[in-house]
C-alpha cells in the first residue's frame, strides 16, 4: 500500500472522531481517572486512620508507663510492619496502562498500526506518553515487531496462544 493511500485512510472521517467527540471522550476519561483516584484515596485513608489511632494509643501507654516493652515488643514490631506495608502500598503505582497493539493490519495492507507516525511520533509511543504521572507501568500487547518495542523502551506482553 502506498504511503499516500495509507495516510488518506488514517486521516479519513471514519477513522477520526470530530473535535466534539474527542473532547467528550477526553473529559470522560479524566472524570473516570479522578473518580478512581478518590476511591483509592478513601480506601487508603481508612487503614491510615486506624493505624494512627493505634499508634497514638501505644504512644500514650508508653509515655504513661503502662507498657512493659520486654513483654510487648512483638506488638510494637507488628505496628511498625503495618506502617511499612501501608507506605509501600502508597508509594506503588497501582494503575497499569495497557495498550492493545496486536492484530495483523489486514485493513491497512499488513502495516502495523502501532508504528504509524503522526506528527513525528509513532502512535504506540504517543499513547504510552499520554498520561504522565497518572499511571504506573505501561504494557503493550503485541505479537510482532517485539524488538522494535524493546528498542523504544516499552514492555511487551505477547498472547499465550499463537494466531491462526
Amino acid at each position: 500500500m502506498e504511503f499516500d493511500r495509507l495516510e488518506q485512510a488514517w486521516r479519513s472521517e471514519a477513522n477520526t472522531p470530530d473535535a466534539q467527540a474527542q473532547a467528550y471522550l477526553m473529559e470522560e476519561l479524566m472524570h473516570m481517572l479522578k473518580a478512581r483516584r478518590r476511591g483509592e484515596t478513601l480506601l487508603f485513608a481508612i487503614p491510615v486512620a486506624a493505624m494512627t489511632l493505634f499508634t497514638a494509643i501505644v504512644g500514650r501507654s508508653m509515655l504513661m508507663g503502662r507498657m512493659n516493652l520486654e513483654r510487648e515488643w512483638g506488638a510494637l514490631a507488628m505496628l511498625g510492619v503495618c506502617w511499612l506495608v501501608l507506605a509501600a502500598v502508597f508509594a506503588a503505582d497501582a494503575l497499569t496502562l495497557g495498550l492493545l497493539a496486536g492484530g495483523r493490519g489486514t485493513r491497512l495492507g499488513g502495516i502495523d498500526k502501532a508504528w504509524i507516525v503522526r506528527d513525528g511520533v509513532a502512535q504506540v509511543q504517543r499513547f504510552a506518553r499520554r498520561f504522565p504521572g497518572e499511571t504506573g507501568p505501561v504494557l503493550v500487547s503485541a505479537n510482532r515487531g517485539l524488538e522494535r518495542y524493546a528498542e523504544a523502551g516499552l514492555q511487551v506482553v505477547t498472547d499465550r496462544m499463537a494466531e491462526d
